[in-house]
């Protein structure tokens, strides 16, 4: 059936989901996953299925079905992918309380997960366009990995590509759980193609590289 709530109350239930991802390690990825699913999800209750393929929409409508609400077939209750995704799924956004002009230091914290391996955003701001793509392989995934880089069984190959404008730095980070036996010599780290021994720091259910980055980078990690 899709969703148990209603379309206006979607954001609501993607955005808590995404806070425990990012801040509570032992179900960083059930809330991930969960969440992921509200986007891609085709039952009846859902953008995909409701809307899309029910109703014929083109737009996000007032209700997920034309005979709830007014039927109005343009509606913004049911935008919230348009925040969902770059905010909170690709984890583009603005650090609050950065110093400087807003977007001047940004947060790029995705959520790969074996319902949604590989994605990528191109993404307009005040300072200039941001891109995002993500690719992960878990072996524990099996055959639910998609992604065209299988890691071996146990292991992960993580890979973040990043354009940022050249008048903002960005944080990026990575869920912990994508990288099983990070910091016990298992893991190693590549910042554009080349291996580097800067340790990776933890940040709530996160690992984040310690410095700001600008311009075009890769961030790749294997764990074995």
């Amino acid at each position: 059936a899709g969703l148990e709530c209603s379309g206006w109350g979607a954001l609501t239930l993607a955005e808590a989901l995404f806070r425990v991802a990012r801040a509570a390690e032992h179900t960083s990825e059930v809330a991930a996953t969960y969440a992921t699913r509200t986007l891609v999800s085709n039952g009846t209750n859902s953008w995909a299925g409701g809307m899309l393929r029910d109703a014929g929409a083109t737009m996000t409508m007032e209700a997920w079905a034309r005979n709830e609400g007014s039927g109005t077939y343009s509606h913004p209750w049911t935008a919230s992918p348009a925040l969902i995704i770059p905010r909170l799924l690709m984890g583009l956004a603005p650090i609050e309380g950065a110093a400087g002009d807003a977007w001047r230091v940004v947060a790029i914290r995705p959520f790969p997960t074996a319902v949604l391996p590989e994605a990528a955003l191109t993404y307009p701001s005040p300072r200039g366009l941001f891109s995002v793509s993500f690719r992960a392989s878990l072996g524990r995934w099996g055959d639910h990995d998609s992604s065209s880089q299988r890691a071996a069984t146990g292991g992960a190959v993580v890979q973040l590509n990043v354009t940022v404008p050249g008048n903002t730095g960005a944080r990026a980070c990575l869920p912990t759980y994508l990288l099983p036996g990070y910091g016990s010599g298992r893991c190693s780290t590549l910042l554009d193609v080349a291996l580097t021994d800067v340790p990776l720091q933890l940040e709530g259910a996160m690992l984040c590289w310690p410095h700001e980055l600008s311009g075009v980078h890769q961030i790749e990690l294997r764990c074995v």
